[in-house]
């Protein structure tokens, strides 16, 4: 029987291994396979996993009565659960970089516009010292533009009473519950509907 290879990529492969539910990462960089067992003798330079790799490529899924027994698919849904544990790592990990990336966005940007004011304030002050609206330099231009009076709303329950000061925003969408109940009652598909089967999803809780 030929080994069967899971491709996850072009240059990634999951080679079972004698271990039930145990899968070797085999990588191809350069046109040069390394494996992860890091198995390789003096005098091969390929080791069983990469072999299988090289002999036998393919996609793999298996069929639905493949025989297994319990205590195998016990093992498979205990790797489940690693691979389920290591995600979530990598998204606690993940969000908390990006949190402190953020924060260091935050802190450098605000150091950077109080540097950038600082000397802004020199420039306001040359126009307005000499009277100007706008002044051609080397590096640029500098120039004051008029600005309309900024609008604050001190109580907004006053404003809203007030009818003519009022925008209301209405969003169309398609209510697929509505949908769903209507083929239900009645057995038909509505106009530009159309139903397509999907397998089972396969769901899994685990232990802790």
């Amino acid at each position: 029987m030929d080994t069967l290879i899971i491709n996850e990529g072009d240059n990634t492969f999951l080679v079972p291994t004698e271990i039930v539910g145990e899968l070797m990462e085999v990588t191809l960089n350069n046109g040069n396979y390394s494996c992860e067992c890091n198995k390789i003798t003096p005098w091969e330079n390929e080791c069983d996993h990469i072999k299988q790799v090289i002999n036998n490529k393919m996609d793999y899924i298996p069929e639905s009565d493949t025989a297994f027994e319990m205590a195998d698919i016990d093992r498979l849904l205990l790797r489940v659960k690693a691979i389920d544990e290591i995600e979530q790592d990598i998204t606690t990990s993940s969000q908390e970089q990006l949190r402190s990336i953020k924060l260091w966005t935050e802190i450098r940007m605000s150091r950077l516009n109080k540097q950038r004011d600082y000397y802004l304030v020199y420039l306001r002050a040359y126009l307005e010292s000499r009277n100007k609206r706008t002044e051609k330099l080397v590096n640029g231009t500098i120039s004051l533009r008029k600005l309309q009076p900024q609008l604050i709303i001190e109580d907004e329950e006053k404003v809203l009473s007030q009818m003519e000061f009022i925008r209301t925003k209405s969003v169309t969408s398609i209510d697929k519950k509505a949908i769903r109940n209507s083929i239900k009652a009645t057995g038909e598909l509505p106009d530009g509907i159309d139903l397509v089967e999907q397998a089972d999803k396969l769901s899994y809780k685990l232990e802790n």
